[in-house]
């Protein structure tokens, strides 16, 4: 008897222990672009996941959802993302914690951007975000080494922790050896070398390769501070390479004359693929066929849905109905019908409106086609005939449009 007892108490235990470790304390969303940044919020995503992980801050959870795809399951979540919003996320998670976020462009100066980026850390317990975080980014600085420090800078913030001091080295050469006042550290690689937990003050870093000059610096690194050093390690004696003596040094041969322009033509006589009307053209052209094609494939959608089992059965219900959709308003048991009617029609005005605008580009298109200098043979002095386009709105019985009009 005490042996199954004993028996019965391991196996609880065993259970109670996987059971504890198939659980996870964090769960990642995907973080929601608001302008389809998607990439970026992939990769900052994927660098949370993974600092969370390394640093020891919590277990997390192997579920790949996007905040945008659990706002569509959620009943009680719209454009704000409240805390009843994110409690009904987190139960449908079955997480304790959930880490979710937004990225956004935020206009500045000679119409440049750069990306604002949120994240915070929801806790089921209290029903609230425990802590949030903020952090820009410049479009141009989208490195792994920037894109680690945004995401470790952001999770010191969300889980209240002081940053080590911190140097990261990243080189244009693998393999390199990394020494930090002397003592080897690292060597770099394809990802950049993360030395941690570094003395706040001044550090010699010597970075060198064989065949490469070396790489020196003395760096002051503040307190907590990610410093982000770039070792781009040049050949011995430079990077340009001789190839012989030039013209002027005897001996060399003249260098080969230069490449024609594509198509062979003579330089200035570039004919029609040097014309930006003939681009302009071809681009627009392209463009009005892919938006009619966009216009074709809505109407393919209207067609599905008339052909949808439900939606005969109705219409097969109501046979003296001059309009089965105006019936299903009207009935309280036809919800689904309704749906489909309004989608039919969104897809009907968005249908009109890629046609229209499809014509317009392809218009755009043509008129750029025809003033294409297709034989090359403008007279010089007389300049490019004199064009026009003009869009002149119109009205009409019931509606209005835009007409568009050339001159060539």
């Amino acid at each position: 008897m005490r042996r199954r007892i004993a028996m019965l108490g391991c196996v609880t235990a065993v259970v109670l222990c996987s059971a504890a470790q198939a659980r996870a304390d964090v769960t990642v969303l995907g973080l929601r672009s608001l302008e389809g940044d998607e990439a970026l919020a992939e990769r900052v995503t994927a660098l949370l996941r993974q600092f969370i992980v390394s640093r020891g801050l919590d277990t997390v959870s192997e579920r790949s959802q996007t905040l945008e795809q659990m706002l569509l399951l959620a009943e009680n979540c719209g454009e704000d993302v409240d805390s009843a919003c994110m409690r009904e996320i987190a139960e449908m998670l079955g997480a304790d914690e959930v880490v979710y976020g937004f990225i956004a462009r935020m206009p500045g100066e000679d119409g440049r951007f750069t990306y604002a980026i949120d994240v915070r850390r929801y806790s089921t317990e209290s029903h609230r975000d425990l802590e949030s975080a903020s952090g820009s980014l410049e479009p141009n600085r989208q490195g792994t080494a920037n894109l680690q420090i945004l995401a470790n800078t952001m999770l010191d913030t969300l889980w209240d922790r002081q940053a080590e001091t911190t140097l990261i080295v990243q080189s244009n050469q693998p393999d390199a050896a990394v020494y930090l006042d002397g003592d080897l550290v690292g060597h770099t690689g394809a990802e950049p070398l993360w030395l941690g937990d570094v003395a706040a003050g001044e550090h010699e870093v010597l970075v060198e390769k064989e065949g490469f000059d070396p790489w020196e610096r003395l760096v002051d690194v503040a307190d907590g501070q990610y410093r982000l050093l770039e070792a781009p390690l040049t050949s011995e004696g430079g990077t340009a390479v001789a190839v012989g003596p030039g013209p002027d040094e005897g001996g060399g041969t003249e260098p080969p004359p230069p490449l024609p322009p594509p198509g062979g033509e003579e330089e200035g006589e570039g004919g029609i693929w040097s014309d930006w009307h003939f681009w302009a053209g071809v681009g627009s052209v392209a463009a009005g066929i892919g938006l009619a094609g966009g216009g074709l494939g809505l109407s393919l959608g209207i067609s599905d849905m008339q052909d949808d089992p439900q939606f005969v059965n109705y219409r097969r219900a109501h046979p003296t109905s001059a309009d089965v959709c105006q019936d299903a308003k009207d009935d309280l048991a036809a919800g689904y019908i309704r749906d489909i009617c309004d989608t039919a029609d969104t897809y009907q005005i968005v249908q009109f409106v890629l046609y229209g605008l499809g014509a317009a580009a392809a218009g755009v298109g043509i008129y750029f086609l025809v003033v294409t200098d297709w034989d090359g043979e403008a007279e010089e002095g007389t300049g490019e005939p004199e064009t026009a386009l003009a869009l002149t709105p119109l009205a009409i019985f019931g509606g209005g449009g835009v007409g568009l009009s050339g001159t060539f």
